[in-house]
C-alpha cells in the first residue's frame, strides 16, 4: 500500500483509505452471505419438511366397517381412520411400515387386526420431544369438525406406549356411526390405553 500511495498525486490522499473501505466491504459482504445461507439451510427430516396436516374430509366417511374386529374408544365403536405413529425423544428412529402391526399391538391386545381390517391412513411423524406436544401438534394438525370433534361421528385420541422397550407417540383418529361427545382424548400414561381402547373380536 506504501508503494501505491507514493506513486499516487499529492492531491488525492483519500484514494488509498477508499480502496481499503471498498475491499473490506466486499469481504463483509461474503462472509454475511455465507453465514446466511448456512442459517436458512433446512437440515433433513425436521418437522417443517413435511407435511403434517391430516385431511379429515379425506378419510373414509364411515363408521366401524361390518365383519371386522372392533375398536371400541371409551365403549363407542368405532372405525380407525387415520393413525400417526412417531418417535419419542431427539434420536428415537421408527421400524417400518411393516413392524407397523407389531408395534400397535402394544397399545391395545387386537390393535394389528384393526389396523389390517379398517385400513387406516397411516402417518410417520418425526421425533417429538413430548407426549403432550405431541398430542398437541397432533389435535392441531388434525382439525375435527364441531367442538374438537363433540357433536360429531369424529374424536381423537393421542398418547405414548412402549414397544420392545423403545417409547414411541401415536394418534388415531376415528369415526362412529353417529354424533358422539368424545372429542379429543389425550391418553396421560401408557397404562391407560386399555381404559381408553379396546378391540373385540
Amino acid at each position: 500500500m506504501s508503494e501505491l500511495t507514493n506513486i499516487l498525486p499529492s492531491e488525492m490522499p483519500w484514494l488509498p483509505i477508499a480502496l481499503a473501505i471498498l475491499v473490506l466491504g466486499l469481504a463483509l459482504l461474503v462472509v454475511v452471505r455465507f453465514v446466511g445461507g448456512l442459517l436458512g439451510r433446512k437440515k433433513p427430516g425436521r418437522s417443517e419438511d413435511i407435511d403434517l396436516t391430516i385431511d379429515i374430509a379425506k378419510l373414509a366417511a364411515t363408521g366401524p366397517p361390518a365383519n371386522a374386529p372392533r375398536l371400541e374408544i371409551l365403549h363407542t365403536p368405532m372405525r380407525l381412520a387415520a393413525i400417526v405413529v412417531a418417535p419419542a425423544g431427539r434420536s428415537g428412529l421408527l421400524p417400518d411400515l411393516a413392524h407397523l402391526g407389531a408395534m400397535v399391538d402394544a397399545i391395545a391386545p387386537g390393535m394389528k387386526a384393526v389396523v389390517d381390517a379398517h385400513l387406516p391412513l397411516v402417518r410417520r411423524w418425526p421425533a417429538q420431544l413430548s407426549a403432550q406436544g405431541f398430542a398437541n401438534s397432533f389435535f392441531s394438525h388434525a382439525e375435527l369438525p364441531g367442538d374438537g370433534g363433540k357433536g360429531s361421528p369424529w374424536c381423537a385420541v393421542a398418547g405414548s406406549f412402549k414397544h420392545q422397550g423403545n417409547r414411541f407417540l401415536v394418534g388415531m383418529i376415528c369415526r362412529a356411526d353417529g354424533p358422539n361427545g368424545i372429542g379429543q382424548i389425550t391418553v396421560p400414561r401408557e397404562e391407560a390405553w386399555l381404559e381408553v381402547a379396546r378391540v373385540k373380536s
